[in-house]
């Protein structure tokens, strides 16, 4: 009980890290979408609560943060009666856009957590609102991998772990995001440590719990994003390895159960579809390549993906680029456990197959390959238990040493953070010199949006007027967030008149078009968000961009490089 309780605390001190520093963290490239598919969905709950009412006063929105492709809004008509709200497939289908055709192809969970701080925090803005889901989730994991470490590894190998998964910079980014990747890695660790300790269940109603648990977390996993649905790999692999095969067999069979049950719950828009909107989910995110192919550069050279495929060995590098020295160390020192007779040998196999996966996955070819570790950065995850594994095994051979080897592990984690907040995604390990070093490597810089902070708004806001537009490199629908509660007052809509003041870019090469290259090697930018010698944003003057633009399509056609 005294270590729940502890694990508790960490959990909560977690918590309140990822919110204090919160309101510090950019609106990256999909939190606009995501908002926008929040919003239909409390649309739907307001229908469902008082059709007639809702219907006499129904009007489709003008300007959504969600795409408007896909089906058409419904009218006063379809949206008067329970039924058509929840058995119309086309009602339903706008209602909840998600888990179909691109750009609408992840499942709903995202957005459901999204909602939690409707209820939790009403009072603030939607954004804050839409990422204390996020959070939350990522804490109560923190208090999970705590109290399961401790228990089975030691102290020091808990507080490792806690504070690698709290404090890492990619994985501390993305768990303030109002996105699925941030929540999928909550997921999928919570997951395994569950599937984990089910198998070393004492008693049949204890493994009856706990084996439920991680049917439901697996649900919520598919329920998030396609990668959630091959967290079964562990499950399976956990029910092979561990205790008598009948008890096993029985467990997996009730989680798979429980799984489909929560699967179809969460995910309305197939209640009126039960077949169809499975194959429909298949087809759109196995044929993501005809749909949404986006550059990247890796190495020094600009992939199609998944048109084209990163090398193989991409999510190893990636690993050592993204994670601290001292954490991937004992991390690998973390698979020794696996390898040997003893207590923890089968929980430390399942963590090795569930960190092994994401990685796989994101190594076979034709998958997306974009936007850094965030595709796998469940893998990365999983690597904080690894890191606390190695810790305890470190300490029951070198008790003094593993104190000093904690000690730093926990400075340069910490010490990372700190000089990379707030746009921790652009984190590179000292192995590669920093960010510094891995933009000399041909690794791409930022991609998400998260440079365009809080100071850079203030710039643009007092350097532009009123009647003016601001253009920029990549347009997300984040940007209209900003402008609609005030944070961004110059006008962002490309469809409205006016001129254009300034040019905001943000440094991913990968995307960039021999325009876009003149402009950063001829022009000086009249502001520059940078890291370390690396700028992350930079703002260009419109007119100076357009005489580099037009002296760039006067020139004969060559190569691109």
């Amino acid at each position: 009980m005294r270590n729940l309780r502890l694990a508790i605390l960490v959990g909560l001190a977690s918590l309140a890290l990822l919110i204090a520093t919160e309101p510090g963290m950019s609106i990256v490239w999909d939190e606009g979408y995501t908002l926008g598919r929040v919003e239909r969905v409390r649309l739907w709950l307001k229908a469902i609560y008082d059709p007639p009412k809702f219907s006499a006063n129904w009007s489709p929105p003008e300007l959504e943060l969600v795409q408007a492709q896909g089906l058409p809004a419904p009218n006063a008509r379809q949206v008067s009666s329970r039924w058509s709200l929840f058995f119309e497939p086309r009602v339903v289908g706008w209602f909840w856009p998600f888990a179909r055709e691109e750009p609408h192809g992840h499942p709903p969970f995202y957005a459901l957590v999204a909602l939690i701080g409707d209820l939790v925090t009403p009072w603030r803005e939607p954004l804050a609102r839409a990422r204390f889901g996020t959070i939350l989730f990522h804490s109560i994991a923190c208090a999970s991998l705590f109290h399961v470490l401790k228990k089975r590894f030691g102290i020091l190998a808990a507080i490792s772990s806690s504070i690698c998964w709290t404090a890492s910079p990619q994985l501390f980014g993305l768990a303030h995001y109002a996105t699925y990747d941030g929540l999928l890695s909550s997921l999928w660790l919570m997951g395994l440590l569950a599937t984990a300790e089910a198998n070393d269940a004492v008693g049949r109603k204890q493994a009856i719990r706990r084996f439920a648990l991680s049917g439901l977390i697996f649900g919520a996993a598919m329920s998030t994003k396609l990668s959630g649905w091959f967290l079964i790999g562990p499950m399976v692999f956990g029910a092979m390895i561990g205790g008598p095969w009948k008890r096993q067999f029985k467990g997996l069979l009730l989680s798979l159960c429980i799984a489909t049950v929560s699967l179809y719950l969460f995910n309305p828009s197939w209640w009126c579809e039960p077949v169809g909107g499975p194959l429909r989910f298949f087809k759109s995110n196995l044929t993501r390549g005809r749909t949404i192919p986006i550059e990247t550069l890796y190495l020094g050279q600009v992939y199609k993906t998944p048109l084209e495929s990163l090398p193989w060995s991409n999510t190893l590098v990636w690993t050592i680029l993204a994670t601290p020295v001292i954490a991937l160390i004992a991390s690998l020192v973390g698979l020794i456990p696996s390898s040997r007779r003893g207590p923890q040998r089968t929980f430390t196999q399942i963590l090795a197959v569930g960190w092994f996966i994401p990685l796989a996955l994101r190594a076979l070819p034709h998958t997306p390959g974009h936007d850094g570790v965030r595709q796998f950065i469940a893998g990365l995850g999983v690597g904080t238990a690894m890191t606390g594994i190695g810790i305890g095994w470190i300490y029951l051979r070198k008790p003094l040493l593993t104190k000093g080897l904690t000690g730093f592990l926990i400075a340069e984690v910490l010490m990372s953070l700190a000089h990379y907040y707030p746009a921790p995604l652009s984190y590179f390990s000292p192995v590669v010199g920093g960010l510094p070093g891995a933009a000399k490597l041909g690794m791409e810089p930022t991609y998400y949006w998260d440079g365009l902070t809080p100071d850079a708004l203030d710039w643009l806001n007092t350097n532009t007027d009123a009647s003016e537009r601001l253009a920029f490199r990549g347009f997300p629908t984040s940007f209209f967030y900003l402008h609609q509660v005030g944070k961004l007052k110059p006008l962002v809509d490309p469809r409205t008149a006016g001129p254009f003041r300034w040019l905001v870019m943000q440094n991913r090469p990968g995307n960039f078009e021999e325009r876009d290259r003149e402009v950063v090697r001829k022009l000086k930018p009249a502001y520059t968000y940078i890291k370390y010698g690396v700028w992350l944003v930079s703002i260009y003057d419109m007119n100076e961009v357009q005489t580099v633009w037009s002296e760039t399509l006067s020139k004969p056609n060559r190569k691109q490089p």
